[in-house]
C-alpha cells in the first residue's frame, strides 16, 4: 500500500515561528493541509491569519497544497453559509488540492441525520461553486458515532485522527499524532500518512469553475509593507491591511487589543486607524492615519529595533478552559493542538474523566 508522509499547519505553528517548508519536503513530506477558516462570516467567522502566506510558501517548496475549514453549523442554511466563507477566502489563493470540511466541534448537534445532512450542504455549496475536490476530517470516535458515514457524498477522502499504533479502520489518510517535530518548524505539529495518490493531485481545484478565480498577490509584495507599496488607508481591505496590522501589534500597536488576534482582521477601520495614528505620533510623523511610504519605513525599522532589543515580558498564566456538556479530552486537545496525555499530565488528571465547570489548564 502507497504511504505519503504529509502535515497539517495553522497559526499554532506560525505562532511559535516561521515555517520552513523547504525543509519540511526535504524531510520526506509531500503535502501540507493548510487551516484557513472557520465559522460563517456572518457570526463565528475565524480566517487563519497565515493562510496565503501558508499556501504560497509550501507552493513554492514544491509540496502539494489544501485547505480547511473547522465546521461549526447549526443548520443547512448556516453549513451552506460557512462554505461561502471558507470560498470567500480562497479567492487568490492558489490552493492546488483537496478542501476539507473539519468536523471535531463538541457542540455540533448530536443528531446524526441532521450533522451529516449539514455536512453534505457545506459540501454541496462546495460543488455549486466549482470545487469538486472534497474530503472531511474528524477524530475516529467522532466519526463514527456522530455521523453517517453510509450518508456522506459519495467520492470524497476521507481524512482521520486516532492517535494510537493502528488506526483500526479504513481510511485514505490518518492523522496519527499531533506531537511529532518536523524540520523546518518549531514545537510539535500534526503528522499524517496518505494512502491515496489523489492527495498528490493537482488538477485545477485552485479554480473556481463559475467565475474566474482573482488574480493571484505576489507574495513578496503581500508578506511586509515595503516602503514603495501603495498607499493603505481607511475603507481598504485585504492581506496588505493584514500583514501592516500584524506588524503594528507586533511593535504593541495593536488596532483593537482586546479583540480576537488584537484586531488583525484585514479592514482598515477606526481602530486601525488609530494605530496608525498613535504609532506617528510616537515617531515623530505626520499624525494623518495613512499608512504610507515614511510610516511603512518607520515601522520597519521599529520591528528591527525591537528584535535587537527584544521587551522581555513576565511568564503568562496558564490559558484555561471551562468545561461544558459534551466536552471530552480528546475534543479539547484536538482543538488546542495538545494531547490528551499532555492535558491529563498539565492538570493531575488519573483519568479522561472531567465534568462540566471543571477548569483545565491549556499549555
Amino acid at each position: 500500500m502507497t504511504e505519503i508522509k504529509g502535515i497539517d499547519v495553522s497559526h499554532y505553528q506560525n505562532d511559535r515561528g516561521p515555517i520552513d517548508f523547504a525543509k519540511v519536503k526535504d524531510s520526506g513530506n509531500k503535502f501540507v493541509i493548510v487551516k484557513a477558516t472557520e465559522g460563517n462570516e456572518a457570526g463565528s467567522r475565524y480566517l487563519d491569519p497565515y493562510f496565503a502566506q501558508n499556501v504560497t510558501a509550501a507552493n513554492a517548496s514544491g509540496l502539494t497544497t489544501h485547505a480547511y475549514h473547522f465546521f461549526r453549523g447549526v443548520s443547512e442554511s448556516d453549513a451552506r453559509a460557512e462554505a461561502q466563507w471558507f470560498l470567500k477566502n480562497l479567492q487568490g489563493v492558489a490552493v492546488k488540492g483537496y478542501l476539507f470540511v473539519d468536523v471535531e466541534y463538541a457542540k455540533l448537534t448530536s443528531d446524526k441525520g441532521k450533522l451529516t445532512s449539514y455536512v453534505n450542504k457545506f459540501l454541496d455549496e462546495l460543488a455549486k461553486n466549482g470545487y469538486t475536490k472534497h474530503g472531511i476530517y474528524s477524530g475516529k470516535s467522532f466519526f463514527e458515532n456522530r455521523l453517517n458515514e453510509q450518508d456522506l457524498r459519495p467520492g470524497i477522502l476521507k481524512w482521520i485522527a486516532r492517535y494510537n499504533d493502528v488506526l483500526g479502520r479504513n481510511a485514505d489518510i490518518w492523522q496519527h499524532t499531533s506531537s511529532a517535530q518536523v524540520p523546518g518548524i518549531s514545537g510539535n505539529v500534526d503528522v499524517n500518512i496518505a494512502y491515496t495518490d489523489a492527495i498528490l493531485s493537482t488538477d485545477d481545484t485552485s479554480k473556481n469553475e463559475s467565475k474566474p478565480a482573482a488574480a493571484k498577490p505576489e507574495p513578496s509584495k503581500k508578506s511586509k509593507p515595503k516602503s514603495s507599496e501603495s498607499v493603505l488607508k481607511k475603507g481598504d481591505k485585504g492581506l496588505a491591511v493584514l500583514s501592516m496590522q500584524k506588524n503594528l501589534a507586533s511593535v504593541f500597536f495593536y488596532p483593537d487589543k482586546k479583540a480576537s488576534n488584537h484586531g488583525c482582521d484585514s479592514v482598515y477601520g477606526p481602530k486601525t486607524e488609530d494605530a496608525v495614528r498613535r504609532f506617528q505620533l510616537t515617531h515623530g510623523l505626520t499624525a494623518d492615519g495613512i499608512f504610507g511610504p515614511k510610516t511603512a519605513t518607520a515601522l520597519e525599522k521599529a520591528i528591527a529595533d525591537l528584535k535587537k532589543n527584544p521587551v522581555v515580558k513576565k511568564k503568562a498564566s496558564h490559558p484555561i478552559h471551562v468545561v461544558e456538556k459534551g466536552d471530552t479530552l480528546w475534543d479539547i486537545a484536538q482543538h488546542n493542538h495538545t494531547t490528551v496525555q499532555q492535558l491529563m499530565n498539565m492538570n493531575h488528571l488519573h483519568n479522561d474523566t472531567i465534568y462540566p465547570g471543571q477548569k483545565l489548564k491549556l499549555k
